[in-house]
């Protein structure tokens, strides 16, 4: 079966991957050429919650995300005003899931 992904971010390579690793034909479309040739702006950095970080790692790509990214302990939700929202252990929820959060630039 031939299978057209459009858009190349984070969902759809990860599913380009998946797909091709169990045969299928793949094709992926992205629209850009390169992160920042129009006037849309990306996102800095991504992070990868456990969920993500175990797909990573049944696709073979988690060791080479862990040393390009950083584990996170914590996260932080501060208003616009800088007033802090609340906090989350992100520690506690990776070993609860047994993957690690990442968060990558």
């Amino acid at each position: 079966m031939h299978v057209v992904i459009l858009g190349a971010g984070i969902a759809g390579s990860a599913a380009a991957l998946a797909l091709r690793s169990l045969g299928f034909v793949v094709d992926v479309y992205e629209r850009r050429s390169a992160p920042g040739d129009s006037s849309r702006a990306l996102g800095a950095g991504v992070v990868c919650w456990p969920n993500a970080t175990f797909v990573l790692g049944s696709l073979g790509l988690l060791d080479t995300m862990a040393e390009r990214g950083h584990r996170i302990g914590e996260m932080r939700r501060v208003s616009a005003e800088g007033v802090p929202l609340g906090s989350l252990s992100t520690a506690h929820i990776d070993e609860v899931m047994g993957f690690p959060s990442l968060a990558v630039s």
